[in-house]
Formats: C-alpha cells, sequence, structure tokens
C-alpha cells in the first residue's frame, strides 16, 4: 500500500465512525419520538428499555452507513482541498482515480460488511426488536392511582382514593366500586382511611381499609313479585383487606417463532425457501378454483382446460330447452343459476385476494 492510500484510509475513518455514530443516535431519537406513546406508563425496567434501544440501532446500521459514508468522503476530501493537499497530488502527477484507489477499496470491504450485517444479523436483530416492541405495546400501562381520580385499570373495579400521605402508603377518603358480579356498581365500599402497598417483586397490591362501610344488593331468590325486589345489605367494618394480582402489568414475552415467517426476519436464504413456497400455493389455489369451476362451466374451453366439453354431456341426451318448461319451474332454475353464478364470483374474489 502507497503512502498516499495510508494518508486517505486514516483520514477517512476517522470522520466515518464520528459520522456514524452521530447517525445513529439521530435515528435513534426518531426511534424514540416515533414510539414514545408506546413506552410511556408502562413501568418498564431499565434493562428492557435498553434492549429495545439496542435492538432498534442494529436495524438502524444499513440506514447509518451509506449516510456516514457520503459525510466522512466529503468531509476528507474537503479537507485535502481545504490544505491544497489534492493541488499538491494533482501538480504531482496524481491522478484524481490514483488518489481515491484506496478509499475506493475500503468502501468495498464496507459494502460486504453491510451485506453480511444485513444478510445475517439484521434478520435476528429484527425478530428480537419486532416481538419486544409488540409486547410492550401489549402491556398495560404501569399501576399509578393519583388523587381524586377514579382508576379503572384493574378489572373489575373502579378505585377513588380522596388524599395519599407523602409516604404514598397511608391513603384516606377512599371509595371502590366492585363490578367482578357482573351486575354493575351492586357492591361500593367507602373508608376513611387505609393502607395501599405493593409487594417487593410487584407481583400484588395489599389493600387495607380501616372505619368503613359497605353498601351491597341482593340478588333475590325468590319467584313472587315482592321477593323479585332488590334488597340493600349494609356492613359496618373496623379492619377490610384486599389482595389484587398485578401480573398483568408485568411485561409477558411472546414466543418469537410466531414473528419468523415475516420477510424482515428471514435472510436471501430463507427468502429464497418461502418464495418457492408462495409459489406452490399460489399453483395450488389456481388448482383448486379450476376444480371448483370446472363441472359448473364444461363449455368453457381455455389454456387450463384442454378437456373437450363433450366428455362431460351424454350423447343420448337432448339438450333441454327454457322455452320448454313452465313458468314455475323456469323461474327456479334461473333462480339456481343466478345464486350459483354469484358463488363462483365470490368464491373468485376470495382467491384473487389471497394471490
Amino acid at each position: 500500500m502507497k503512502k498516499i492510500d495510508k494518508l486517505v484510509i486514516s483520514s477517512f475513518f476517522g470522520p466515518f465512525i464520528l459520522t456514524f455514530f452521530i447517525t445513529m443516535f439521530v435515528l435513534v431519537m426518531q426511534f424514540l419520538w416515533k414510539y414514545i406513546d408506546d413506552l410511556i406508563g408502562k413501568g418498564l425496567e431499565l434493562d428492557i428499555i435498553m434492549k429495545l434501544l439496542f435492538y432498534s440501532s442494529a436495524t438502524m446500521v444499513p440506514m447509518a452507513i451509506p449516510l456516514a459514508v457520503l459525510l466522512a468522503s466529503l468531509m476528507t476530501f474537503g479537507n485535502f482541498g481545504e490544505h491544497y493537499e489534492l493541488v499538491a497530488l494533482k501538480s504531482s502527477g496524481v491522478s484524481l482515480f490514483k488518489t481515491m484507489r484506496g478509499l475506493i477499496v475500503g468502501i468495498v470491504f464496507i459494502t460486504f460488511g453491510s451485506f453480511y450485517f444485513s444478510n445475517y444479523v439484521l434478520p435476528v436483530a429484527n425478530l428480537k426488536f419486532g416481538s419486544l416492541l409488540y409486547d410492550i405495546r401489549q402491556q398495560k400501562p404501569a399501576l399509578n392511582i393519583r388523587e381524586g381520580i377514579f382508576y379503572n385499570g384493574i378489572e373489575g373495579y373502579s378505585i377513588r382514593i380522596g388524599k395519599k400521605d407523602p409516604d404514598h402508603r397511608t391513603i384516606f377518603d377512599v371509595m371502590i366500586y366492585d363490578h367482578t358480579s357482573g351486575r354493575g356498581s351492586d357492591n361500593v365500599l367507602v373508608a376513611k382511611k387505609g393502607e395501599m402497598y405493593t409487594t417487593e417483586n410487584g407481583r400484588f397490591l395489599h389493600l387495607k381499609l380501616y372505619d368503613g362501610s359497605q353498601f351491597q344488593e341482593v340478588k333475590p331468590k325468590g319467584k313472587k313479585k315482592k321477593d323479585k325486589e332488590y334488597k340493600q345489605l349494609r356492613t359496618r367494618f373496623s379492619e377490610w383487606e384486599k389482595i389484587f394480582d398485578l401480573s398483568s402489568f408485568q411485561l409477558t414475552r411472546t414466543d418469537e417463532n410466531l414473528f419468523r415467517d415475516h420477510y424482515q426476519m428471514l435472510n436471501l436464504t430463507q427468502l429464497e425457501n418461502e418464495m418457492d413456497t408462495l409459489r406452490q400455493a399460489m399453483a395450488d389455489r389456481k388448482n383448486t378454483l379450476r376444480g371448483y369451476i370446472k363441472p359448473i362451466f364444461t363449455f368453457v374451453r381455455s389454456s387450463w382446460d384442454s378437456v373437450p366439453p363433450q366428455a362431460y354431456v351424454r350423447q343420448d341426451m337432448e339438450p333441454l330447452s327454457l322455452d320448454s318448461l313452465t313458468r314455475k319451474n323456469k323461474s327456479i332454475i334461473l333462480k339456481k343459476v343466478k345464486s350459483q353464478a354469484r358463488n363462483v364470483k365470490n368464491y373468485a374474489n376470495v382467491v384473487i385476494r389471497d394471490l
């Protein structure tokens, strides 16, 4: 390698690495702005967020490399021109191609590396990123019961807290609507004071209420009219405790195999195999349509049906004319024909959409 090639390459890779990470930072910020609504309020742990950012960064490498190459090339030869190094090389008899030869070779290696990354690493990164983002989108928002606002995040319950102490454990003026019976707000609890805290693993929510009342409508059991009237049961309690299961608020991972068939998760070899499978599926679907139509439209000749229509018609039978039928039978036949033609059209439209 000549000194001029070493100079160009060494001058290029410094700006290339710098602009690559700057471009990656801009693309990651764009990703955060795009999916910020799916991330806020979910109570995600730091390692989950870092995994998501890591996988998303890997998916952006093929977009960042061309931008980094362009910017680094402009910076490299811009610096050469600013310091009159290009003028010195040209006056020494070095052509522009020889000046760029080392850089061209370096770009070829970057190209092969980018192709290898896109073919083997990118599908795996897309799979990890897609499955993790799907699970985050499906997760419920984090438990956040605020003062004076009814919270309906826990299924079957509506909870309102009038005031919280600074310790976020002691609560006052509590009202709970219990909808688990399926009959609406037939069970209401009110209490002056209580305690609310979650277990260390965040799996359960403990709620203790003190000095309160429970108002519950009792479902009638009798068959008489007066027995069908709802009665209200009022109960006073000094202490009431309820444990809520918060497992639905935790992030649950979906099997990644459910996403493996998407084209973004496949490399070139897998795409070729998938294309062969799709071609076979298309041929099978067309053959199914032909088999469905052939007994109905036996008089149709086309490239896929070389069987003569005489093979489907008995030679000893006289052709049937609608004019020889009664009006009732003619109406019945026409209705059946229309229905059959409509069914064929609908089935053909389904096949067209699938294809």
